[in-house]
């Protein structure tokens, strides 16, 4: 039996959008858009539907290209897996970097696992930050209960990549179950669409794969292009065929030059981004400073060298001279040329509140929040407007 479909004494040949409106907090809004696309000559004269064919959003979005620049779709799962999130986490200044990473990423995965090590990068003992974010941070503790905390004690021949493998390959130790595991560095953000894909779809073999991102240095107004040693989502657990590489004299007799294997197969967006390395943001000038003397394996800077000389004095030359204008000492960086479609969700839910890490980018974010609570309705929650194409 077919189906007519009217409306305002029009026929309807094209494609409906809905538009959601949720009003946040005072005047402020979010839109979602969910797109239906009719297929194959599925709209017929008079405005009738027979046999509408509604493509899969959630996996038509995502694609996997090969080395050799072939490129493969996803498949519905029979049923949805579980996603789990890996991290570390490192001292106090990569706060705003947990905030962005939780406010995007968090209501899509089941699992968040942080690991710390009991030393920085140069070696020091340090102790954990987590437990002071979750008893003082409110963005932080909304995510308490998928938060698992692991601490762990890094052998001391251990340095450098050795050292970082083996805390990460640790805590991947003792994630109980299966499922698909996203894992790489703190400031690299997995955009919504990636997240919910793999919970709900997969590639043929299952997932092993670098995450597309773009590299973003100081704020999102500078970029070195596409990042080369990116996240990576996989298989773990009893649907894994990756072995955990945990055995600290294993690790220690490998030539290591960086901590995240890559991946032949690269996971991309038709429309966005998979995701972003929001690099050297932190919580600006100070953290830096901190990151530059004692966070970084690859050593200090060139253009950092002449004002090392103790974190106070690095900092207050990062604020005063370089952050200004960054491209006049790093010349590995240029400006970015960003939409509103490039920019975390998070970011674009909020952008006052990232500010510092959107940098120059702040003014697509803001326009894109303004032109959405101009359309919010005083007074609504939520209303839901249906535009159609109509002939």
């Amino acid at each position: 039996m077919k189906q007519h479909v009217g409306y305002a004494g029009t026929n309807l040949v094209g494609t409906f959008l809905v538009l959601v409106l949720s009003t946040v907090g005072a005047g402020a809004s979010q839109a979602r858009y969910l797109r239906f696309r009719p297929g194959r000559d599925q709209l017929r004269n008079g405005g009738e539907i027979a046999l509408v064919d509604v493509r899969d959003e959630v996996c038509d979005g995502v694609k996997i290209r090969k080395k050799d620049g072939r490129t493969y779709g996803l498949h519905r799962r029979a049923s949805p897996v579980r996603v789990v999130d890996l991290v570390q986490l490192g001292n106090v200044h990569e706060l705003p970097l947990l905030r962005l990473r939780l406010a995007e990423m968090a209501e899509l995965v089941d699992e968040i696992h942080i690991v710390e090590a009991d030393r920085d990068f140069s070696m020091r003992t340090k102790k954990s930050v987590l437990p002071e974010f979750l008893a003082s941070d409110a963005e932080i503790a909304r995510w308490r209960q998928k938060i698992i905390h692991h601490v762990v004690r890094v052998p001391e021949h251990l340095s450098g990549y050795k050292f970082q493998i083996y805390t990460i390959e640790e805590a991947k130790r003792r994630i109980p179950g299966s499922g698909v595991l996203f894992h790489g560095d703190l400031d690299e953000i997995i955009s919504r669409s990636v997240l919910n894909s793999a919970r709900h779809c997969e590639p043929y073999g299952g997932w092993n794969a670098g995450i597309q991102m773009e590299l973003f240095m100081y704020n999102m107004g500078w970029t070195t292009g596409r990042w080369g040693l990116p996240s990576i989502v996989s298989e773990y657990g009893a649907a894994s065929d990756n072995p955990s590489l945990v055995n600290h004299v294993s690790i220690a007799s490998k030539n290591l030059t960086e901590y995240v294997y890559r991946r032949e197969d690269t996971v991309f967006c038709l429309s966005g981004q998979a995701g972003w390395h929001i690099a050297w943001t932190l919580d600006g000038a100070d953290g830096l400073a901190h990151k530059i003397l004692r966070g970084r394996i690859e050593g200090v800077p060139a253009w950092a060298q002449p004002h090392a000389t103790s974190e106070e004095a690095l900092a207050t030359w990062i604020r005063q001279d370089f952050l200004p204008n960054p491209q006049l000492y790093d010349k590995t960086i240029y400006r970015t040329h960003l939409s509103a479609s490039d920019l975390p969700e998070a970011m674009l839910d909020d952008p006052s509140k990232y500010k510092a890490i959107l940098g120059d980018a702040l003014p697509v974010a803001m326009a894109h929040n303004n032109v959405l609570a101009s359309c919010a309705p005083s007074g609504l929650s939520t209303i839901v407007l249906l535009f159609l194409s109509c002939a």
